[in-house]
């Protein structure tokens, strides 16, 4: 039996778009999330389920009440899946703080701003899915904010995760720690004045994304449906994390 309503940030691309299609086969409806409203339309008219599309921007200041204007009508809100995300590359000297503070804004603030606009609506049995990654316990050199974000949502997750836990809320809470995929996330990110775009692509290409995005969008799903508090998505993502257990969070790493 078909389950109610997910919604789905960062819809447009990668992953996002990857767990739409994964989530089509099990779900009434979905709704599509993202500042792409071009990819949203496409990707909405490929799925085999009804959709709404929303083109918000996590970091707008009216975005909370958008995103609450729109689940406040929707019988059954049971998957909530917070994937945007950006990427930015290069040293923390080099690089502006705009650059720096915006993935921040995007990657942590905005799957706070997400789940605390939705959680009031999520139906009893829901599920809460945030993105993670397999970095967040690694210091990687040019991803500073990156890695600061992704280990504030793994933190903010665990905590969440807790506290429904203790009201008794009935709703999962999860989140994947993704290791390397082949995504746009870092061509389509920033970099610092003194980085060669094609070049930290090619090494990215070459030495970390190990898996597709349909790969990790269905190993995701698995874990959601298991109800598994983490997620490992990749197999990567089992080596970084015993990395970060056994070396420490300050391991040092070869340059890139």
């Amino acid at each position: 039996m078909p389950h109610g309503t997910a919604l789905i940030t960062g819809a447009a691309g990668g992953i996002g778009s990857a767990l739409a299609h994964e989530l089509s086969a099990t779900h009434e409806e979905l709704i599509l999330v993202d500042t792409d409203g071009d990819s949203l339309s496409s990707l909405g008219a490929a799925l085999p389920c009804p959709t709404r599309l929303a083109v918000l921007d996590v970091t707008h200041p009216r975005y909370r009440h958008d995103l609450t204007d729109l689940v406040q009508s929707v019988p059954s809100l049971d998957g909530l899946f917070t994937f945007a995300g950006v990427m930015h590359t290069g040293t923390v000297q080099r690089s502006t703080l705009d650059d720096l503070v915006r993935v921040i804004e995007i990657n942590l603030v905005g799957t706070i701003a997400t789940v605390h606009a939705c959680l009031p609506y999520l139906a009893a049995g829901a599920s809460v899915v945030t993105a993670s990654s397999a970095i967040e316990g690694i210091a990687f050199p040019r991803h500073a904010t990156y890695v600061a974000s992704k280990a504030g949502v793994y933190g903010f997750t665990r905590t969440l995760a807790n506290e429904l836990e203790h009201e008794n809320a009935n709703i999962r809470v999860s989140t994947a720690l993704i290791g390397g995929v082949h995504t746009d996330i870092l061509r389509n990110g920033s970099f610092a004045a003194d980085e060669d775009p094609a070049v930290r692509a090619a090494s990215f290409d070459r030495r970390v994304a190990r898996s597709s995005a349909e790969q990790i969008a269905h190993t995701i799903v698995r874990g959601q449906q298991r109800g598994a508090r983490v997620i490992h998505a990749g197999p990567d993502s089992h080596i970084a994390s015993l990395l970060a257990r056994t070396l420490g969070r300050y391991t040092r790493l070869p340059r890139m």
